[in-house]
Parts: structure tokens; sequence; C-alpha cells
């Protein structure tokens, strides 16, 4: 369902990313997952653009298509912000086979307890198509469910019609869960 890229950055480059994201002003509140079908009930976490920032735009993404060997088209970058009781919504990001979601990690900390995992599963499309932000009527029919624990300067792949859902940190969690999305488009495989 994903694949998992350890240490993407030097731990000196990762620790002022970190920082960057959490010192600097551009966060907004009311980003919700599945932006195409918003109600009143959407659940809404934190998040920043970052697509006018060279270091994400450039330097990270240049280190996402290195490692992974794919040519990627970026359509959109942003960071996403969430504490305890912001957790969100099980989507997809795009129906078409060759989009993807790169998912990087940044706390410098991260301990299991603190919950914030990335959930996946696959589902059949006549649960898939029952989706909505409140609950799965019944979702019997789940084939396969994988978490992901978030880990300190990881990022992970995976095709963006993958059902996934970011959850929200636990109570024993103080730090805010920061996750940066980039949302891709497959133009070819790398030499």
């Amino acid at each position: 369902m994903f694949t998992v890229y350890e240490k993407l950055l030097t731990k000196e480059l990762f620790h002022k990313l970190h920082e960057r994201l959490c010192d600097e002003p551009g966060w907004k509140f009311g980003l919700v997952s599945d932006s195409e079908n918003v109600t009143e009930n959407s659940l809404r976490i934190w998040a920043k653009d970052l697509f006018n920032d060279k270091v994400f735009t450039d330097i990270l993404f240049e280190k996402i298509c290195d490692l992974t060997k794919l040519n990627f088209e970026m359509l959109r970058v942003y960071a996403n912000g969430q504490t305890y009781g912001l957790s969100g919504d099980l989507h997809i990001d795009e129906e078409r086979d060759n989009h993807y979601t790169f998912l990087y990690y940044t706390n410098p900390k991260w301990l299991a307890e603190w919950g914030g995992y990335t959930i996946f599963t696959e589902m059949s499309n006549k649960i898939q198509d029952k989706l909505t932000s409140s609950n799965l009527k019944n979702n019997t029919e789940t084939i396969n469910t994988k978490i992901f624990i978030p880990k300190p300067n990881t990022g992970i792949l995976y095709k963006s019609n993958v059902t996934h859902a970011g959850l929200e940190p636990t109570r024993h969690c103080k730090e805010l869960r920061i996750t940066v999305a980039y949302k891709l488009k497959l133009k070819d495989m790398r030499d």
C-alpha cells in the first residue's frame, strides 16, 4: 500500500526544516481531508501552503524524485498540522491511477503512544462509494488495513487512490503532528 523512505535529509537540514515549519507564519485552520466533498460535518485540521517555498519545491522535491526513481510533476505541496482532537477523515486524494502522494513526517521525535498514525485501507468499490466523513456504513468488506506510525525524517509514497486518513495524536502528545504532503503526477520513470 505504501513504500517507506527513511532519513530523507541530513540531521541538520531536517531540524532546520522543522523549526521553520513551527516558527514561520502561514498556518491556517480549516483544511479538510476530502476537499471535493466538504460538508458541515467535515473534520478540519491546520495547514500551511508551501508551494512558494524553494526548500520544499526544489530541495526536498528533487530528493523525493531521486529516492523513488520516478519522474513526478508536483501539483501541490503543503504542511498538515494536527493536535489531540483533530483527526482526518478517511478519503482518497485523487482517483486517477498515475497520481501519487508523498507524505513526509517532520517531527524530530515521535513516540508510539502519541498516536497520530496514518491508516490505509483497501475497500471494495461498493464500500468506497458509500464512504462519508462520518461513517463507513457497515465496513465489513475491508480487504486490508495497514498503519504507519510517524517516524522522524521519513516519508511514505502511495497511490493517491488508496483510502487513508491521518489520525489525531493522543492526549499524551504535547506536539503539533506535522506532515508535508506532496500531490504528484507521474510523468515517467527516471534513468
